[in-house]
């Protein structure tokens, strides 16, 4: 399962480092009402930091896997996004926490969770 919400309730630095052993979606609203463009893409990343910037919070992070984000709408159910298949999550901007072992159901979706590297070893 995913983390523990109660902990995270408070933003504070040991929440934030909770936050930091998850895996997270890092991903721009859909383009269209519960579609994303072909062009669209989420990242699956770690998160390295969470600080104050000029606007808010400022979300840091480590991309290791890129996946068409329309692959993502077509999985409300099993990420616990709420919405259905004309307006989700997705369609808004926002951050959240969700109770999912997201490494486990991209698996199951037959999404690969880890980027391929050119030669060299660099991504």
């Amino acid at each position: 399962m995913g983390p523990n919400t109660e902990q995270l309730k408070i933003l504070d630095h040991a929440a934030i480092e909770i936050l930091k052993t998850y895996p997270a979606l890092i991903m721009n609203e859909n383009e269209s009402y519960g579609r994303a463009s072909e062009e669209q893409f989420a990242y699956l990343a770690v998160v390295t930091n969470i600080r104050n910037g000029v606007r808010g919070l400022r979300i840091e992070y480590a991309p290791f896997s890129q996946i068409p984000q329309q692959r993502i709408n077509e999985l409300l159910e099993e990420l616990d996004l709420l919405g259905s298949k004309t307006f989700n999550e997705l369609n808004r901007t926002h951050w959240a926490v969700k109770n999912v072992n997201l490494i486990h159901e991209l698996t199951n979706a037959k999404i690969g969770v880890f980027m391929t590297t050119p030669a060299g070893g660099q991504p």
